[in-house]
């Protein structure tokens, strides 16, 4: 999932039952799509929410009603906060491609 996707999740687009995330709308025209959720992912969002102070899975921390619009600032703060020292050129979004190519291999039809 791309970030932007990630941010305009709502609570009611997670589906527990079925281990899935439905993406409402994304930067493609093919970005419309369920996605299944690993056992762990599922278990997170669970515990995301029973915390929901918002229909937003991330709810920008200075205005509820409207999604959080970026992580760059807080992965930034997070890193710091950890003592974490990222690799030169690392970048959250490099994570997505990452995360993603050993499934996308897997579920190719070539």
């Amino acid at each position: 999932m791309r970030q932007g996707e990630v941010c305009q999740l709502r609570a009611n687009d997670v589906d527990l039952k079925e281990a899935s995330v439905y993406v409402r709308q994304g930067k493609t025209n093919y970005a419309t799509r369920h996605i299944p959720l690993t056992q762990r992912a599922a278990e997170v969002l669970s515990q995301r929410l029973n915390k929901a102070r918002s229909e937003w899975l991330f709810p920008c921390p200075y205005d509820l009603t409207r999604p959080v619009a970026e992580v760059r600032k807080a992965h930034e703060a997070a890193l710091r906060r950890s003592g974490i020292t990222p690799p030169s050129g690392f970048t959250t979004y490099g994570t997505r491609l990452s995360l993603e190519w050993p499934w996308w291999e897997s579920t190719s039809p070539h």
